[in-house]
């Protein structure tokens, strides 16, 4: 059986959702709506650490993508947080030129997401 667990907490203005388990067809349905509540609450800048994930498949990619419009149609950012190698190479390039998105950069750890949020969520903290 395929899992994905996600875990919500907010650090100031900034939601942070840790991914663990698998991001696929059985999953990204999950994942979608989730997002989908947080930007209902009116949370904006997301922050996905994908420390956790072990696979991205197409379905996956298609949920990162269509959370990541729905994110800048709200006004908002979504950033990665630590994807592994093999995300950062395939599917954040494909992510970025379908969006046509600035994803913030993929950034190594969840630290980092965190200490350089964009410049509107700085300054409304």
């Amino acid at each position: 059986m395929t899992v994905l667990r996600l875990t919500t907490h907010a650090d100031g203005p900034i939601t942070i959702v840790e991914l663990v388990g698998e991001l696929n067809l059985a999953t990204a349905p999950d994942l979608a709506a989730h997002l989908g509540r947080l930007l209902h609450e009116g949370r904006r800048y997301l922050v996905l650490d994908m420390s956790g994930l072990h696979s991205c498949d197409a379905a996956g990619m298609d949920s990162l993508r269509g959370g990541l419009v729905r994110t800048q149609l709200a006004g908002g950012v979504l950033r990665l947080a630590a994807p592994g190698e093999e995300f950062t190479d395939l599917v954040e390039p494909r992510l970025r030129r379908v969006a046509h998105a600035d994803l913030g950069e993929a950034v190594d750890n969840l630290r980092q997401a965190l200490a350089d949020p964009p410049a509107e969520t700085a300054a409304s903290s």
